[in-house]
């Protein structure tokens, strides 16, 4: 249960993360350090992104595709991480609440 809660509070603070880095990354203001994690930013809704204007210094350059690739990548790798952790809790919570018969 443990590691099921921590990956998903890592979840949620990617994916609310993900969005402020977002942001500041197509904030002109590169001297800010765009890969500041912090729980913290969990429904932060300030500074979202709206529209931007690719231009191909931002296509060549690598930070973005990190932030729209790696992202998704983990996150959904994650997903079956997940789903093996509650397919656990799901058969040791059967276990615990099924009463023990005779012929067991």
């Amino acid at each position: 249960p443990i590691m099921l809660a921590a990956a998903l509070i890592f979840m949620l603070m990617a994916y609310a993360n993900r969005d402020i880095i977002l942001a500041r990354y197509f904030n002109e203001n590169k001297d800010e350090n765009i890969w500041d994690f912090s729980l913290s930013m969990i429904g932060n809704t300030g500074n979202n992104v709206a529209s931007v204007s690719l231009t191909k210094e931002h296509l060549l350059d690598g930070n973005l595709w990190l932030i729209m690739l790696v992202y998704p990548t983990v996150l959904g790798m994650m997903l079956p991480l997940i789903n093996f952790f509650f397919t656990r809790l799901a058969f040791m919570l059967n276990d615990f609440e099924n009463y023990r018969t005779d012929t067991e």
